[in-house]
């Protein structure tokens, strides 16, 4: 895992992200890091939309240290975890090592930039509901005519399978 400093950044035209950081969406070009997008700091990746290379970005967790971001994937195997998929089957999907959620993806390369989020605060966001891990295979979010998968709730992505289409996500526990 290589750490980053995120000394600057090209920006790509043809790439957008969508921000929901006011409660509604605006595209903007994403940022780039070491050839990868990744959403605006402080936000994290929400959802995704592969082939139009479209991110929806959300600020509802922020990132603790945008210096302290790793790329995963990149100088050793990526980091794999398992989770049951809506079947209660067991999924391996490439995610971001503990305590640290999705902030950019190289699809192509299998790579994640992954950053700490604060997990007292993400606890206090959920308030009583508390916070789960769950797999996600069908949650939309809609702009100007593109649907992204997206993690429910406005949290970030944890991990990523792209050839089944499902987001690893931190999300609300049961009310």
């Amino acid at each position: 895992m290589r750490r980053l400093a995120l000394v600057g950044f090209t920006l790509m035209a043809a790439s957008v992200s969508v921000s929901a950081a006011k409660g509604e969406l605006s595209p903007r070009p994403l940022e780039q890091t070491k050839g990868i997008h990744v959403c605006y700091f402080p936000e994290f990746v929400v959802g995704i939309h592969v082939q139009d290379n479209v991110f929806y970005c959300s600020d509802k967790l922020q990132i603790v240290h945008p210096a302290e971001d790793v790329i995963d994937g990149d100088d050793e195997p990526p980091t794999a975890c398992t989770y049951p998929d809506e079947n209660g089957k067991p999924v391996t999907l490439h995610c971001c090592p503990p305590g640290m959620a999705v902030r950019g993806v190289h699809v192509g390369k299998n790579l994640l930039v992954c950053s700490k989020y604060d997990q007292q605060a993400a606890e206090q966001t959920a308030g009583k509901r508390g916070l789960v891990i769950q797999i996600d295979h069908r949650t939309q979010r809609y702009y100007d005519g593109i649907g992204l998968h997206a993690c429910p709730d406005g949290f970030p992505m944890l991990g990523f399978h792209e050839g089944r289409n499902l987001l690893l996500c931190l999300t609300l526990g049961p009310e």
